[in-house]
This record gives structure tokens, C-alpha cells and sequence, in this order.
């Protein structure tokens, strides 16, 4: 202990024992001894008063005092080591100090710019509250600031497949697959964004080359829909997984699955019809569901209730129904059928803008994807 006081390590050694503080305080609880052994070490080592005060009012979950030390006037005095523990602290033990931790990890960013444990931390919080945009522009910089790291990498295309942007997190995921061709995040995203372009055959391929991602509890409903897309599982199966899961993001995932098989002889409107009816108290808040039940009314050329559907619902779901220009086709679609022209057109020019900047990069990445298709289907149905 002597000796590291003594060098310039100390500051940084207490620090991390700051961050396993806060996991032993999580796993043994507060007042735990491996908790007290821990934080009197921190103390010991780094006697700065400030980070002094921060540890301990962390330690008292002392929400007033946590608030000042981070207070726009004071937190410069804070290294990007301390604003970090400050942020797991508050976001940890106070639900609603959400928006007072956005406040600080973004001043927090434009201090240190170049501290990747900040930046991490900010694209996890802004993915968190579903703010994707944002979250890119942090975990593109935690991948600049660390280009080895291969969670930064799959962080980042977890956020670009949020965006809809495929193709690009296609790339993340592989450059991530490049550093640890093993990984079970990279593998199962690259299935993912081939299943989103529309080739299936590879989606499943590239779910195969790990065991850990069908016997991962939310990876595995893709898993099990791809196959019914290869024709290796029968609808029945699929039906019957909807029928036994209570996880309403599974639920989704096998309904999409059966309005949007690639044959469509395959798809069943009526039993997702039915379920939505059924788990309406679950799955029935979901942004999702009208796109869904939308696409299931459609199936039925059912265009009046498919319109009454998505009527005044312009919000798009944070779970990715379909690709981001599909939204707006299937819309001009849904419009044309039902007589307005004019809407229909204003739909198909908002797809068209999305469609230019989802394939400007690779435009043929984009042809089997179920954005061209509700772009073929609705430009057959906009009159000429």
C-alpha cells in the first residue's frame, strides 16, 4: 500500500477499487465487511478530499450530496474515473435521477471526450432510454478510442440494427467477429442483419456456428423462426412456441415470423390475429403491435381495418418490425387500397427518402429485404 501511494498508479488503482465496491455492495449488500474492506482501501490510497467525499456519500447513498458533487459548476473538479462512479451510483440506487445521469455523463463527455469508459457508459445509458441516435455517436467513439475492444464493436452494431441500419451493423459485427471469430454476440448479429436483407439461408447458417445462441432464452425464438423461414419447422411449431412463452418480446418475434414468412402460404394472419386478441393486457402497449396486426390485416386484404389500425400511430417501435423504409411503404400500401391518393403519395415519398439513405452505400444489399418488398407491393398499388 506504501509503495503504490507512493507512485502515480494510486489515484487509478482507487478508482477500480471504487467500481468493485459498487458490485461487491450489489451482491453482498450495503453494509457487508467485503464492502467496508474495499472502500477504506479506496480511501486509504487516494486521500484527494474531494473523491474522498464522493466515496463516502456513495457509500451513505447520500442522493443530496451525490447531486452536488456533480453539479454542473463542480464536476470538472471530478476525473472521468469519479464521474463514472458518481453515474453507476445514481443510476444503480436512484430510478429517478435517469435524466440527472444523462445531464452528467453528457457534460461528462464534452470534459473528457476521450475517455472511453465515459463514452461506453453514455451510449449504454442513451440505449437504454431507447435515445439510439445519440447512443451511435458514443459507441462509435468507444470503438475509435478502443478499435480492439470486441464488446465496444458489438455494442455499436447492436445500436446501428436499432437505427436500421443493416448493412452497417453487419459490418461492425464482423469486424467484431475479426478480433474473436468465436463470439456469440457477433455471430448472432450477423445472422440477424441477414435475416433483415432477407436472406434467410444465411441467417440461420450464421445462428449455427454457435450452440450458445439457441441456448441463450432471448436469441433463441430467432433462431427457431429462421428455421421456419428454411422450411425446417412447420407453423404448427411455431404456433405452439407462441402458445408456451409468456415473454411478450418472444411473443413478437414468432408473430412477425408468421405474417412475414417468405412464402405465403406459410403465414398465418388469423392466429396472429387471434394471439394479439388474446395477450392484448402483454403485448398490446408495444409500439410494435399495430405494425404487426397491421401486416396480419393486410395479409387478409383487409385494407380498411389494416388503415384504422395504424391510424394516428406514427410512432415507430423500438423492436425492429421491419426495416425503416417498410414502415413508410407498407403505409402507402395500406393508403392506395383504401382510396387515399393523396396520403399514399405523401407515404411513398417519405419511403423513398428512407430507402436513399438505408441503401445509398449498397444498393443491392437492399433487393430481397422486406423493404423492397412493400416497396414493390406498394408502388403496383399507387395508381399511375
Amino acid at each position: 500500500m506504501k509503495r503504490i501511494r507512493e507512485r502515480s498508479i494510486a489515484e487509478e488503482v482507487a478508482l477500480a477499487l471504487d467500481d468493485w465496491t459498487h458490485i461487491r455492495r450489489a451482491v453482498h449488500g450495503a453494509h457487508s465487511e467485503k464492502v467496508e474492506n474495499l472502500f477504506n482501501l479506496a480511501m486509504d490510497l487516494d486521500p484527494d478530499p474531494t473523491r474522498m467525499r464522493m466515496r463516502q456519500a456513495i457509500a451513505q447513498n447520500d442522493l443530496a450530496a451525490m447531486l452536488d458533487l456533480a453539479s454542473p459548476d463542480k464536476l470538472a473538479s471530478l476525473g472521468p474515473g469519479s464521474v463514472f462512479a458518481l453515474c453507476v451510483a445514481l443510476w444503480d440506487g436512484h430510478e429517478d435521477q435517469h435524466e440527472a445521469v444523462h445531464r452528467i455523463l453528457d457534460q461528462g463527455c464534452r470534459l473528457y471526450p476521450g475517455d472511453f469508459v465515459l463514452q461506453s457508459l453514455t451510449g449504454f445509458a442513451n440505449q437504454y432510454d431507447n435515445d439510439f441516435t445519440a447512443a451511435v455517436t458514443n459507441r462509435a467513439a468507444a470503438v475509435a478510442l478502443r478499435p480492439g475492444d470486441v464488446l465496444a464493436r458489438t455494442n455499436l452494431a447492436e445500436t446501428l440494427l436499432f437505427l436500421g441500419r443493416v448493412p452497417e451493423a453487419e459490418a461492425a459485427a464482423r469486424a467484431a467477429l475479426a478480433i474473436a471469430p468465436a463470439n456469440r454476440i457477433g455471430l448472432y448479429q450477423v445472422g440477424a442483419c441477414r435475416h433483415y436483407l432477407g436472406d434467410h439461408a444465411e441467417e440461420l447458417a450464421w445462428f449455427a456456428k454457435s450452440a450458445e445462441i439457441e441456448a441463450n432464452l432471448d436469441m433463441r425464438p430467432d433462431v427457431l423462426v429462421a428455421r421456419f423461414e428454411n422450411g425446417r419447422m412447420t407453423r404448427d411449431a411455431i404456433e405452439a412456441e407462441v402458445a408456451s412463452d409468456s415473454i411478450p418480446m418472444h411473443v413478437m418475434t414468432y408473430l412477425v415470423g408468421l405474417v412475414n414468412h417468405p412464402d405465403p402460404a406459410q403465414r398465418d394472419p388469423d392466429f396472429v390475429l387471434r394471439t394479439f386478441k388474446e395477450q392484448s393486457a402483454t403485448i398490446g402497449m408495444w409500439r410494435a403491435s399495430p405494425v404487426v396486426e397491421a401486416m396480419a390485416h393486410v395479409e387478409k386484404e383487409d385494407w380498411a381495418s389494416a388503415q384504422a389500425t395504424l391510424e394516428h400511430k406514427f410512432a415507430r417501435p423500438f423492436f425492429l418490425v421491419m426495416t425503416p423504409p417498410g414502415y413508410e411503404f407498407m403505409r402507402a400500401l395500406i393508403q392506395a387500397r383504401v382510396g387515399r391518393t393523396d396520403e399514399a403519395r405523401a407515404c411513398w415519398d417519405r419511403g423513398l427518402v428512407e430507402w436513399e439513405a438505408c441503401t445509398a452505400a449498397d444498393p443491392q444489399a437492399w433487393e430481397r429485404s422486406d423493404s423492397m418488398r412493400w416497396r414493390r407491393e406498394a408502388e403496383a398499388a399507387l395508381p399511375p
